[in-house]
């Protein structure tokens, strides 16, 4: 059985944990050379109704609400 590893990274709205929500997830898999197995997978989220992001997190990750609202 080959071995691989799975890299992740998360997109929030802010950097609260108790309070702000994910926006976008990103992965892929790779063998331990690091060479690509498999397709990536990139996921967007419906942003919340009743919570705005911060204005700095739609900056850092250029996703505001509404292109969360079209990709999500």
């Amino acid at each position: 059985m080959t071995k691989t590893l799975y890299w992740h990274d998360y997109e929030t709205t802010g950097v609260n944990a108790a309070f702000d929500r994910p926006t976008q997830f990103a992965g892929v898999r790779t063998d331990e050379e690091l060479n690509v197995v498999g397709e990536p997978l990139m996921l967007y989220c419906q942003p919340a109704l009743d919570r705005l992001p911060h204005p700095r997190a739609c900056l850092v990750t250029g996703l505001a609400p509404q292109t969360l609202s079209e990709k999500g």
